[in-house]
């Protein structure tokens, strides 16, 4: 398990990939956090569930592409996030259920591409997204604008 101190602003590129045994991310109160980096979580295999605390801004390229088992990405109340990148979810396969921040500008290309149980995607109001890249390759039943 990964425990991220209030006080770092950054998760830099590549942090934790390939840390195939990785099953928990948890983060300090208040966090400070602003960026996840370019696969910064990326192949964590073990890795299930994530709770992204509001004061992230940025989700990179790739940053959690690859993780197979997560099932769960939860946001924080009143999230900050503004940007999810390229490929940031990529393959992840045990997704089945996203709740996308009304404070989510920008969604990259194949952010979620083969995440083949992807059934639902909502999206919060006031939605204020101007982007949106192909969701590629997924079977939606519900998608929620």
């Amino acid at each position: 398990s990964v425990f991220i101190f209030s006080s770092l602003v950054s998760i830099g590129n590549e942090a934790f990939h390939w840390c195939k045994k990785l099953e928990t991310i948890s983060f300090g109160e208040e966090s400070n956090l602003t960026t996840i980096g370019y696969s910064a979580f990326s192949c964590c295999d073990e890795l299930k569930s994530i709770s992204i605390p509001s004061s992230v801004k940025s989700i990179g390229n790739k940053a959690f592409k690859q993780c197979s088992k997560l099932e769960n990405i939860l946001f924080e109340e009143e999230s900050n996030l503004t940007t999810i990148g390229m490929y940031a979810f990529y393959k992840c396969e045990s997704l089945k259920s996203i709740s996308i921040p009304s404070s989510v500008e920008t969604i990259g290309q194949a952010a979620f591409k083969d995440c083949s149980n992807l059934e639902n995607v909502s999206f919060q109001e006031p939605l204020i997204l101007t982007i949106i890249c192909n969701f590629e390759k997924i079977k939606f039943y519900d998608l929620y604008l």
